[in-house]
């Protein structure tokens, strides 16, 4: 619009001076403005049918922190020159682009470029990549020609599913051991050494000077850049149980950051989300990998569901659930923070097996979650909580007063920008 304005004004201006002086090279300079349009449109538009473009657009599954590259090839198969092509991307709320905002090229007759812009999975979730739009302008840049119709728009963007990251904790984790019954070396009973089940039969832990060589499981110490020794202690010990909390208290985020915008909110609340989620991951992957069977007990809907895992196809099918499990931000009173009894001491068609070892994923302390957790307490469960704070938060004293009395087997406090590996020791 200012463009069409400014074209206007001179065309005005250059009239006056012609009509004051009424000079020949002004009159001739009044037509040539006249007619510019008309030759910027001859000599763009039979440009736009000489164009093609190509779409390389990946698609799957990406894990946090990796990187999908769409490539995008614009052909000028015309005489003459494309004057400028605007290019604008696809920038979802979860991935981070090398290239924001538009990029702007021109092609000489028969040239040919590609632009490879890099995309970086930043949180989960379900997102859309590829290329938003591509649009010709003349050389006044009074016209803007589309170049991707319905058809090509479809080919033109591709969806991926970012999944958690996955995190190889330690073996050694202090998380990692039964609550009520950690099993140490007794040939070196100044070390308290994690007890892994694998084969039937067999249990693995950390080795320590003396053990026999012939009893190291290579396998597993070359995963896990530690020796881990193989042991004949009998049968294996009893399941971890995994719960995530479904409740993300976001308005108490937004009220502890009023000068932040809006878009810096969403993200503590995402990386927070993040954090669990990696958490729980973790755990589960490392027990997966020693042979040991996890259960997680996930909210879907309004229904809490338990699933086992055992292998790494398990694992991997966690990985894409999670990537879809949706948190609530909103607080609803008849909202369960962690499942009922009968769901947690159901194994497979058995409803009154034992509850195993839980562990309980939380970003979210209050009232409400210290209540259910101390009714799970009170059924004789051994109760493992993992809290997952944001930025600059001190809530010392208000987790004090909310779980100090409670008889948990251990408090985790991991702040987001903390290192699993390091945080679970």
């Amino acid at each position: 619009m200012v463009k069409f304005f400014v074209y206007f004004l001179i065309i005005v201006l250059v009239f006056l001076y012609n009509y004051i002086l009424a000079g020949e090279s002004s009159i001739l300079m009044l037509y040539a403005l006249i007619f510019v349009p008309v030759f910027s449109a001859i000599f763009t538009y039979p440009v736009k049918f000489k164009i093609e473009i190509l779409f390389q657009i990946p698609s799957g599954e990406l894990e946090r922190d990796a990187i999908a590259d769409v490539n995008l090839t614009i052909k000028n198969k015309s005489v003459f020159p494309v004057p400028f092509l605007i290019i604008s991307f696809v920038e979802p709320v979860n991935l981070n682009i090398s290239h924001p905002g538009n990029i702007c090229i021109f092609l000489r007759p028969m040239q040919s470029k590609t632009i490879t812009v890099k995309y970086k999975a930043k949180y989960r979730g379900v997102a859309k990549i590829g290329v938003e739009n591509v649009v010709l302008k003349d050389y006044m840049g009074f016209f803007k020609i589309p170049l991707l119709k319905d058809d090509r728009k479809k080919q033109s963007t591709g969806e991926i599913v970012v999944t958690p990251k996955l995190i190889n904790i330690k073996p050694s984790s202090k998380i990692l051991r039964n609550s009520n019954n950690v099993k140490e070396d007794t040939e070196n009973p100044s070390e308290s050494l994690l007890v892994w089940s694998g084969e039937p039969g067999y249990e693995f832990r950390e080795y320590v000077p003396g053990d026999p060589l012939q009893k190291i499981h290579w396998k597993l110490s070359a995963k896990y850049e530690t020796l881990m020794v193989r042991k004949n202690e009998g049968s294996s010990t009893g399941k971890k149980l995994l719960i995530i909390d479904p409740y993300i208290n976001a308005a108490e985020i937004e009220r502890d950051s009023l000068k932040d915008e809006k878009k810096q909110n969403t993200e503590k609340i995402l990386m927070i989300e993040e954090k669990i989620l990696e958490g729980v991951i973790a755990i589960a992957n490392i027990n997966a990998a020693f042979g040991k069977e996890v259960d997680i007990c996930l909210l879907e809907g309004d229904k809490w569901n338990k699933y086992s895992l055992k292998d790494e196809k398990s694992i991997s099918w966690l990985k894409h659930k999670l990537a879809h499990f949706e948190f609530r931000k909103s607080s609803d009173p008849e909202l369960s923070r962690i499942p009922s009894i009968d769901i947690l001491t159901r194994d497979g068609d058995k409803r009154h097996s034992q509850i195993g070892d839980t562990v309980i994923f939380t970003g979210t302390e209050d009232d409400i979650l210290a209540n259910e957790i101390s009714k799970l307490l009170s059924s004789g469960a051994a109760v493992n909580l993992v809290m997952v704070e944001g930025f600059n938060d001190n809530k010392s004293e208000k987790r004090d007063v909310l779980y100090s009395k409670m008889m948990l087997d251990n408090l985790w406090v991991i702040d987001v920008r903390e290192d699993l590996n390091k945080a679970f020791l």
